[in-house]
C-alpha cells in the first residue's frame, strides 16, 4: 500500500505540472527514507560487556550513536530501579530537520558504567526523539547478574575497591562485624573485611534468639557474625543467640560454661539501633559482666572453626540480687550433720557443696523445690551452689 500510494502521488503531481521530478525527490522521496533510517539505526550494536559482576565492579554497557546530520545533538544517562532490579539507559537524540539536507551518518562509540547492588539486573536502552515520537524505541539489551564478594568470608576484603559512590538505596544488610549499613555496597566497602548479610542485624538476632536458661545446648545458626567489636579475631563457627532480660539496675552476669569444642567463646552483647555493641567475652569459660543497667541483653556462643559443637552454660546469680520468686532457703545454718535446701517456686536441678579451695565436696542432682541432705561434712565454711534452669545460686553455708 506505501508502495502504491507514493506511485499515485508522484504521478499526480507530475502530470499536474506542479513540481519536476527532481524537486519531488528531494522533497519527498529523500526525507522519507531517511526518516525510516533513523527508527532502525540511530542506535546499534548495544551489549552488556559482562553478564556476571562482583559488587564493587562496575557492569558496563555498550552502544554505538549513529549520528545522522552534522546539527545532530544527543545526551546520555542511566537509572537504576533497586526494587524491580532494572537498569535503563536513556539516550536523548535531538534531530534538527533544517539540516536534513547535511546528511552525514558518523558513529559514535559510547560506554555507560554502573556501580549495582546485589541481584539479576534486565537491561534495556531508551531512545527518546523530542522531534518525533515516531523514532522513539526501547531496546531489551539484556541481564547482568551481581554477586556477592569473593570467598563470602570476612578475612577476604574487596579485591576491586570500587571508586564510584555507593547507591543511595535503603536496603539495610548487616556487615559480619554486626553493623547495620545502608546497603551491602555500604557494608562491603566501610566494613574493612566487607562481608554482608541481607537482613537487619538486630532483627536476625531478635528473630532467631532461644530463651537463656541453665542448660545444653547444640549450635543450631549457620555462621551469621564473624567478628565483634569487642574482638577482632575472626570467629567462623556456627551460632547460638540466648536472650535476658535484665530488670536489676547494676546487676552483675557470670555465665560458667563447658563446651565440646576449645574454640568456642560467649560474648555478652547489646542491640544498639540496630548494631551489636559487645559487651564482653568470655576468658577460661567465663563470661563475666558487671555493672549492668535494665534492658535486654544477648549471649552469643560462636567458635573460631566450623565444626559442630555443643555447649551448656549456666547463669551464676549472687543470692542478694534474687526476688522473691526465687528466694532460697538453707537451713539450717550453721548446719550439724542435716541440710535443708528450698525453692517454693522454682525446681531445683543440682546442688554442689564446695569448700574454700573450690573442690566440691558433696554433689547431688535433683529434679525438686524441697531437698533434704545428710551429710558429714568436717567443720569449715563451704559455699553451696544450686543450680535451677534460672541460673546457679551460690550461698555461703558454715558446718558445725
Amino acid at each position: 500500500m506505501k508502495t502504491l500510494f507514493l506511485f499515485l502521488r508522484f504521478h499526480y503531481i507530475y502530470n499536474s505540472e506542479y513540481i519536476s521530478m527532481k524537486q519531488f525527490l528531494s522533497l519527498v522521496i529523500i526525507p522519507f527514507f531517511l526518516v525510516n533510517a533513523y527508527a532502525q539505526d540511530i542506535i546499534t550494536l548495544p551489549s552488556v560487556v559482562s553478564g556476571i559482576e562482583t559488587i564493587g565492579e562496575s557492569a558496563r554497557v555498550n552502544f554505538n550513536v549513529n549520528i545522522r546530520t552534522v546539527c545532530d545533538t544527543y545526551t546520555v544517562s542511566s537509572s537504576v530501579d533497586y526494587n524491580t532490579k532494572s537498569v535503563k539507559i536513556i539516550v536523548d537524540y535531538t534531530y534538527n530537520s533544517l539540516c536534513a539536507s547535511t546528511f552525514a551518518f558518523f558513529t559514535e562509540s559510547h560506554e555507560t558504567d554502573l556501580l549495582l547492588l546485589e541481584g539479576i539486573y534486565s537491561v534495556s536502552l531508551e531512545l527518546n526523539v523530542p522531534a518525533d515520537i515516531l523514532l522513539n524505541e526501547t531496546i531489551s539489551v539484556g541481564t547482568v547478574s551481581v554477586i556477592g564478594p569473593p570467598g563470602g568470608s570476612c578475612d577476604n576484603g574487596p579485591i576491586f575497591p570500587t571508586i564510584e559512590p555507593c547507591p543511595l538505596v535503603d536496603a539495610n544488610v548487616c556487615a559480619c562485624n554486626g553493623q547495620t549499613y545502608q546497603n551491602e555496597c555500604f557494608a562491603y566497602f566501610e566494613d574493612e573485611n566487607g562481608f554482608y548479610n541481607n537482613f537487619n542485624c538486630e532483627d536476625y538476632v531478635v528473630a532467631n534468639a532461644r530463651l537463656f536458661a541453665c542448660d545444653f545446648y547444640f549450635a543450631n545458626r549457620q555462621n551469621t557474625f564473624e567478628k565483634y567489636s569487642c574482638d577482632e579475631d575472626l570467629y567462623k563457627g556456627k551460632e547460638s543467640y540466648l536472650y535476658f532480660e535484665n530488670d536489676i539496675p547494676n546487676d552483675s552476669l557470670i555465665v560458667d560454661y563447658v563446651t565440646s569444642n576449645e574454640d568456642v567463646r560467649l560474648f555478652l552483647v547489646r542491640l544498639v539501633s540496630g548494631n551489636l555493641e559487645c559487651l564482653a567475652k568470655s576468658e577460661n569459660k567465663t563470661l563475666s559482666a558487671y555493672n549492668l543497667e535494665v534492658g535486654d541483653y544477648y549471649v552469643i556462643a560462636d567458635s573460631r572453626s566450623t565444626l559442630d559443637y555443643n555447649f551448656e552454660l549456666c547463669r551464676i546469680v549472687s543470692a542478694e540480687n534474687l526476688s522473691k520468686e526465687q528466694s532460697l532457703t538453707i537451713y539450717p545454718n550453721p548446719s550439724l550433720g542435716t541440710l535443708n535446701i528450698t525453692m517454693p517456686n522454682t525446681e531445683i536441678l543440682a546442688i554442689n557443696i564446695l569448700d574454700i579451695n573450690g573442690r566440691s565436696a558433696w554433689q547431688q542432682e535433683v529434679s525438686d523445690r524441697e531437698v533434704y541432705i545428710k551429710h558429714n561434712l568436717t567443720q569449715g565454711f563451704y559455699a553451696v551452689k544450686v543450680k535451677t534452669k534460672w541460673g546457679v545460686i551460690v550461698k555461703p553455708l558454715t558446718v558445725l
